[in-house]
């Protein structure tokens, strides 16, 4: 009876002047609010995904450094042969190992010049001897293009130029590798270094899966140090250290964790939003039905009955909006990772269009949430039918 009643009520010959309005506000109020929380969530996550995965793929998971101790020289590389490397790299879930030597110095042309930190990376073994990737920045700044030459001074003991070909050119909008890094090979900058083979500054570690603990809860970072100082023994002039990729870039990890105070911001007010509009809505529509709510009670019908109806009713409304607001929301975000029609200024948000992904189980968690705050809201409005007296409401214009 009460699924009838209220389906009859909620329909186009059912709803009256004043609540078909309210109605549709109602339903505009709750699929407005989901929209804007799956969007929320969606470009939050695509943001964090993205320029996480950005600064992975350059710097990996985690670096593996000589810690310098005070009072011993000597330090500031590891040796690191291809047999210790292969042991680090089946240890734990290590995906991948790569060592790394570092420079610095300068470019310079007739108009500017730019100090940089030259890195050799085993991946960077197919540019020539004397071949260089630059950022576009840096080209920009420099007024190189790809083929150009360029002079670079280094400075150590004693200042060592070269003259490098621009072999091309990269661009990751990350401040802290477009203002400074310029990569060659590993034999160009083991040669401005005097290092061995076998030896680098450091080494970057990629894990295989995503999980940031292990099975005991150690964090993964500390049970890779356990295991690579079981395999380099520390001595004063070898501390085998680690650091996380977060701790090494912590402007930019900082600037996605304040993301996650303002997506709770937005789903806070959003559901406020939402809730206060389908209560506003089943206010009306209680007041419009007072007269049938006090003939229901003549005719002896309970209190309970009556608040279900009209619960019925705002679930009707919730349901019709939160179909509608998935539907929006997927479907803008469909097209936006389709084609990126919204941009952005890389200089700012570190890409060039706004980023989209889809976790299913939040959205779908998001959906249960928004529907159990709202009925919950709902329940208050529904106590005004208990003070309804029947003489009165036959009355009631």
């Amino acid at each position: 009876m009460i699924a009838f009643i209220a389906k009859r009520l909620n329909d186009k010959q059912g709803a009256g002047q004043v609540s078909r309005p309210a109605i549709v506000i109602a339903t505009a109020g709750v699929a407005v609010g989901l929209m804007v929380m799956i969007l929320t969530v969606c470009i939050t996550l695509g943001f964090k995904t993205e320029i996480h995965d950005m600064v992975r793929n350059t710097a990996g998971d985690l670096r593996l450094y000589n810690s310098p101790v005070i009072g011993v020289e000597g330090q500031g590389t590891l040796t690191i042969g291809d047999t210790l490397k292969a042991d680090i790299d089946k240890f734990g879930d290590i995906e991948r190992v790569e060592r790394v030597v570092t420079t610095l110095g300068c470019l310079k042309t007739d108009s500017a010049f730019v100090g940089v930190q030259l890195v050799g990376r085993e991946s960077q073994d197919t540019l020539g001897k004397n071949e260089i990737v630059i950022s576009e920045k840096q080209a920009a700044k420099l007024g190189l293009k790809t083929g150009g030459k360029v002079m670079a001074y280094f400075f150590d003991n004693n200042v060592r130029a070269r003259r490098f070909t621009i072999a091309g050119t990269y661009a990751t909008h990350l401040s802290d590798f477009d203002d400074t890094q310029v990569f060659a090979s590993m034999t160009t900058v083991r040669e401005l270094t005097g290092l061995e083979d076998d030896q680098c500054h450091y080494a970057q570690l990629w894990f295989a899966g995503n999980e940031k603990t292990t099975a005991d809860e150690l964090p993964r970072d500390l049970q890779v140090l356990q295991g690579i100082r079981a395999l380099m023994p520390t001595t004063p002039l070898c501390q085998p250290t680690i650091a996380t990729t977060e701790s090494l870039h912590p402007q930019v990890f900082s600037w996605l964790e304040l993301l996650d105070l303002n997506v709770w911001v937005i789903l806070v007010l959003m559901i406020c939003v939402s809730g206060f509009t389908m209560m506003s809505g089943l206010f009306i529509l209680i007041l419009e039905r007072t007269q049938m709510i006090g003939l229901m009670k003549a005719l002896g019908a309970r209190q309970r009955t009556l608040r279900g109806i009209f619960l019925y009713i705002a679930w009707i409304i919730m349901a019709r909006g939160m179909v509608i607001g998935n539907v929006l929301a997927l479907t803008f975000a469909w097209v936006q990772t389709t084609w990126r029609v919204v941009k952005l200024n890389p200089a700012d948000y570190y890409i060039d269009a706004v980023p989209i992904a889809f976790p299913w189980a939040e959205l779908i968690g998001l959906n249960v949430a928004t529907m159990a705050v709202t009925i919950a809201i709902l329940i208050v409005p529904t106590y005004i039918i208990g003070h309804i007296s029947p003489v009165k409401a036959m009355h009631f214009d």
